[in-house]
């Protein structure tokens, strides 16, 4: 396959460039979120997702929960909760 060019050998292959995304500047301008489903109640209760919520700029966790799976409303609602939050803090703060 080498000699009929249909495969090249790892070695031989351009390497991808790779551009490092720096974190975010100021907390609450990027939160990530990420679902991570196991078993965490060690079988005493239905297996279901942990879905946390994480600023990009600190490194905080701004928000844990337990949901059935992971979904656009299950993201929807803490989401929600956590712009109200945010918003509150900013027009209290400066006063």
């Amino acid at each position: 396959m080498i000699a009929a060019d249909l495969w090249i050998p790892r070695s031989k292959r351009l390497k991808r460039p790779y551009q490092p995304r720096y974190n975010r500047d100021c907390y609450g301008e990027l939160i990530q979120i990420d679902g991570s489903h196991h078993d965490w109640f060690e079988g005493r209760a239905a297996k279901c997702c942990l879905l946390v919520f994480i600023d990009d700029a600190t490194g905080k966790l701004q928000h844990l929960r337990f949901c059935e799976s992971e979904s656009a409303f299950t993201y929807t609602i803490p989401w929600v909760y956590f712009q109200i939050f945010t918003n509150i803090q900013s027009t209290t703060s400066s006063f």
